[in-house]
């Protein structure tokens, strides 16, 4: 019941934000991301008021890799905004995060696109946030400096399949036997996971992280800024999709 509870309200704040319900995720979807593994733990808090769960805070550490610092989250009801609760809350994870060692405080925060008003820009020059932004005017008067901003696009799936064929087949075209498409349904094969861990790591490489970058230490899976993408958390990561009975690591390589 508390869990369902809190999954509701993560989705009603999400919803909010977006304006769209597309982003929600249901209980298996959020156990699974949410639970600790051997590359993550999870402290989690919840606001109660009046019997009912109106905030929720998550504080996510790296135990294999402390230095990169410890992302935060610090989710307030909408109609309860304003009253000093998300700055408790707010209060109560960072100083779990501190107390942990987390030399970083790091922030994730869905934000909608808002046309005109006063502007923050990101240092990286892409992109800017509405300074009245409910997220952006709490985290700058709590400290946090914007860093970086990255894009939720939404993809049309209607007629995909005819609308990427001419582009596969040009592709194969331009590429000839250096290229092929493989498929897969469910746990991702072994054989694969290290190419496929290799992707995160060379888009965290080459993205401009200005001072969110932190310095890692040389581990036996590669790692990159922010944190080490191995065959091993590949591999999780499929293990926490199929705690969420979904079909794990279906995909393809190109």
């Amino acid at each position: 019941k508390v869990f369902e509870e809190y999954v509701t309200v993560r989705n009603a704040v999400e919803t909010h934000t977006m304006g769209t319900e597309l982003l929600e995720m249901s209980l298996p979807d959020v156990w699974s991301e949410y639970r600790d593994n051997p590359h993550r733990t999870r402290r989690h808090f919840a606001v109660w008021q009046d019997g009912a769960i109106i905030g929720r805070g998550i504080v996510t550490l790296r135990p294999t890799q402390p230095e990169t610092g410890s992302h935060l989250m610090a989710d307030i009801l909408p109609e309860h905004r304003r009253r000093g609760i998300g700055s408790a809350l707010h209060d109560v994870v960072e100083r779990v995060a501190i107390e942990a060692g987390a030399p970083v405080l790091k922030v994730n925060v869905p934000h909608v696109a808002t046309a005109g008003g006063p502007r923050v820009a990101s240092p990286t020059g892409f992109g800017d946030l509405w300074s009245d932004d409910d997220g952006v005017r709490f985290l700058r008067s709590h400290g946090y400096a914007l860093e970086q901003i990255n894009r939720i696009s939404l993809l049309d799936t209607a007629g995909l399949a005819e609308r990427v064929r001419p582009l596969r087949e040009a592709a194969a075209a331009a590429a000839g036997d250096d290229y092929r498409v493989v498929s897969w349904v469910g746990p991702t094969p072994e054989r694969l996971t290290g190419d496929l861990a290799e992707l995160p790591s060379r888009r965290q490489e080459d993205w401009r992280w200005t001072d969110m970058r932190a310095l890692v230490r040389a581990l036996p899976e590669r790692a990159g800024p922010g944190h080490a993408w191995g065959p091993g958390l590949f591999s999780q990561i499929d293990a926490d999709r199929r705690i969420a009975d979904q079909v794990g690591g279906a995909g393809q390589l190109v």
